[in-house]
């Protein structure tokens, strides 16, 4: 085996076992108030996506929003964004897909809810996608480095874990 394909085979085994973070592409958004937003946050150290690919995902990822934006809300260095990937629904009952969403979002929570329209593989290669039924959740650091992820509903044993690793990353990074 030559250097450059051992070096390639290396590469792929880091890839492949989590130990070298993916990269996040660069993918935009807008929410429910049509503020556009390009992801990953620039701003936050920490960034959580909790992703749905369809209504029944869309309940799934309620509590772990909820429970995030409670937690960590007076944090500046952490954002939490829901994201509703609709790129699935017929473009002719969209608009009547985004007015259900928005009737059924309390205005205060729907400066934090977006969705996209667009770019649908590359979500489902962010989240790992399993089904348009899970609800997927995302941790990306200020370098747009995908951390963890998760596909799971949400359970308090499993959140206290996700969120004490989001501690230990915004501790990391308050350290020079």
């Amino acid at each position: 085996m030559s250097t450059k394909s051992a070096e390639i085979l290396v590469v792929l085994l880091l890839i492949s076992t989590g130990i070298w973070p993916r990269q996040m592409p660069s993918l935009r958004v807008t929410s429910l108030e049509g503020q556009s937003l390009s992801l990953p946050d620039p701003v936050a150290d920490v960034t959580v996506l909790v992703v749905g690919f369809s209504q029944k995902a869309g309940d799934k990822v309620k509590p772990w929003a909820d429970r995030f934006e409670r937690d960590f809300a007076a944090e500046p260095r952490f954002a939490c964004y829901s994201i509703a990937v609709l790129a699935g629904v017929p473009p002719i009952i969209r608009p009547l897909v985004l007015g259900f969403i928005k009737n059924g979002t309390e205005p205060k929570d729907r400066s934090r809810l977006f969705t996209t329209i667009q770019d649908e593989e590359a979500w489902k290669a962010v989240v790992g996608f399993h089904g348009p039924d899970d609800p997927y959740i995302v941790i990306v650091d200020r370098e747009g480095r995908i951390g963890k992820t998760l596909c799971d509903s949400f359970d308090a044993a499993l959140y206290e874990t996700t969120a004490n690793h989001i501690r230990a990353l915004l501790a990391d990074s308050s350290s020079p």
